[in-house]
């Protein structure tokens, strides 16, 4: 069955981009909230990164490790991208997961981070 006239395949594909560039929108935002420097590609590459780290570690079982291990290789991500310390890509994310949620109630876009 088609979706909006594209097959299954092309309807993922654009449904993934469009979650990932709102994700990094979310990102992006958050870290402005902080004052960072960093710009919307910088967010980009910072959703891609988390998205790629949380969706390894959910094939590997989604443990509560696993699970503390990719937040913090994400933040670890976050603080290296947009060059702030661990608390900033702390609040960076947390802001974000909270912006996120908003997102996904009001847009029905999940996050991919």
């Amino acid at each position: 069955m088609p979706y909006f006239g594209l097959t299954p395949l092309l309807a993922s594909i654009a449904s993934l981009v469009v979650t990932w560039i709102v994700s990094a929108i979310v990102l992006w935002i958050s870290a402005k909230v902080l004052d960072s420097k960093e710009g919307l590609g910088t967010a980009l590459i910072a959703a891609l990164i988390g998205a790629l780290i949380f969706g390894f570690f959910s094939y590997l079982g989604g443990r509560l490790l696993f699970t503390l291990l990719a937040f913090f290789l994400w933040l670890y991500a976050l603080k290296s991208l947009f060059m702030v310390g661990w608390g900033r890509a702390f609040l960076i994310a947390l802001i974000a997961w909270i912006l996120g949620a908003v997102v996904w109630v009001v847009l029905g876009v999940p996050m991919t981070f």
